[in-house]
């Protein structure tokens, strides 16, 4: 029978159908020969249309797929699992901002992310970008970091003033340590400027350290079934609410907001539980406040003894 390579479109003569090569020698690709009408197939055949070769397992349930049901090969889920999954995995519009421009493509990653978690999570791929992911968070926690100075400018007089009265609480502080703070004080606008730099360039290692005790706090639950990558991704895309965190009243509800954003994301990327999920973002954040209160209560006790 006649067969057509899908790649150089060469016909050639073949005594069977299923997986070979084509025998151009300027293509030698991979190719899936359809088996005739009514012919068994070759190998494990495909659990929707039993007369095709197999290409694969799907992902997500084990059962085998031909050309078709795999997307030609572009979808490791087969077309019950994807349904099942609301759709299949895609890039965010971030990861598509040559098509939709930088403008919409940050717009609409934002606006899913904050309005439509479900679907944006159940859509992310956890195998994407890492890179493109950090970009994104690099660039709103930008954002974020700005606004929060333009804040500062309006609002200077009133800022020097709380520190001024934080200054006059604390008492018997050192000279060393008085001195520098009341130089600080006198150029609040460097010391603003300064953290808005600070803040801007010193966001990857802050987001490195994040994602990876994110990470952890996954595998010591048993949620960190895609891998480190899964969790970087999550770990990038739920810091959409932190370009508000400038707002006043506002910036601790988006801080438990990125915690429930965290656990949605987990719990999708890595195919985990809920439960498994919250434990592996509440951990940290749990273990830190334990030990500030134990180090409070220890200093409270030792500022009675004396």
């Amino acid at each position: 029978m006649q067969a057509r390579c899908p790649y150089c479109s060469h016909v050639f003569e073949t005594g069977s159908h299923g997986i070979q090569f084509c025998p151009n020698p300027s293509c030698g690709q991979q190719v899936n020969v359809p088996a005739p009408a009514g012919a068994p197939a070759a190998g494990p055949a495909c659990a929707l249309h039993p007369d095709r070769a197999s290409t694969g397992p799907c992902a997500r349930c084990g059962s085998f797929m031909c050309e078709e049901c795999s997307l030609g090969r572009q979808s490791q889920l087969c077309p019950k699992c994807r349904a099942l999954a609301g759709g299949e995995r895609e890039p965010t519009p971030w990861e598509r901002r040559a098509e939709l421009g930088l403008v919409q493509a940050l717009w609409q990653t934002w606006k899913k992310t904050i309005l439509t978690p479900e679907k944006f999570w159940v859509a992310l791929k956890p195998d994407g970008s890492v890179g493109e992911a950090f970009l994104y968070a690099w660039i709103l926690s930008s954002l974020g970091a700005v606004m929060q100075f333009l804040m500062g400018i309006i609002n200077v007089g009133g800022g020097k003033e709380q520190l001024e009265q934080a200054l006059r609480q604390a008492r018997d502080l050192p000279s060393e340590i008085e001195g520098p703070l009341r130089a600080l004080l006198d150029n609040y606008m460097a010391l603003m400027v300064g953290i808005l730099i600070g803040s801007v360039v010193l966001y990857p290692l802050s987001y490195i350290i994040g994602a990876a005790l994110l990470h952890l706090g996954a595998l010591i639950f048993g949620a960190a079934k895609n891998g480190f990558g899964a969790t970087a991704r999550v770990a990038a895309y739920a810091a959409a609410p932190a370009v508000l965190a400038w707002i006043p009243f506002v910036g601790g509800l988006m801080f438990i907001y990125i915690l429930i954003l965290q656990a949605w994301g987990i719990m999708k990327a890595q195919e985990t539980t809920v439960g498994r999920a919250i434990g592996a973002v509440l951990f940290f954040p749990l273990l830190v406040c334990c030990c500030a209160c134990g180090i409070g209560v220890f200093a409270g006790f030792a500022a009675a003894r004396h």
